[in-house]
């Protein structure tokens, strides 16, 4: 074996035993770690325990308890079903038919105008779109009169 060689085979050696020293360093720190006994309350190997818990607390009626000592130790809170009303507003402008007799399409609208009222509208969208829910109408205007 010359020189070079033995340089060579000596550092990867060196090498090896310093980063096999480093490993095991860590891994005896993690081991000391897990031995002493202090697992942080939020840890994932506690899941199932939490979980398991939380559904004794369910079944016994210990919600408030259970959720104190999750909240006190910083455990996995558990979850809950939640109802949540939602207010939507809707805004829409639909189309309607009203037959007037009048003698010209201007006629017609204006007719349509005056003898059209809220009840005739809300009749229309109850008939046409099968609406079952409370609904306010803001305004209305004849925009088209053809002959029927």
């Amino acid at each position: 074996m010359n020189t070079t060689t033995l340089a060579t085979t000596t550092s990867t050696s060196t090498h090896l035993a310093t980063e096999l020293t480093r490993r095991v360093a860590h891994l005896k720190a993690q081991a000391a770690h897990l031995n002493t006994g202090d697992i942080d309350a939020s840890d994932h190997r506690l899941i199932t325990l939490w979980s398991q818990t939380g559904e004794l607390a369910d079944e016994h009626n210990m919600c408030s308890m259970y959720d104190s000592i999750v909240r006190e130790h910083g455990g996995i809170t558990r979850e809950r079903d939640y109802t949540v009303g939602i207010d939507v507003t809707i805004t829409a402008t639909i189309s309607i038919t009203h037959t007037v007799t009048a003698q010209n399409e201007d006629d017609a609208q204006n007719i349509a105008r005056e003898e059209t009222d809220i009840s005739v509208i809300e009749d229309h969208i109850t008939d046409i779109y099968n609406v079952d829910f409370p609904y306010e109408i803001d305004s209305w205007e004849p925009y088209e009169a053809e002959e029927a």
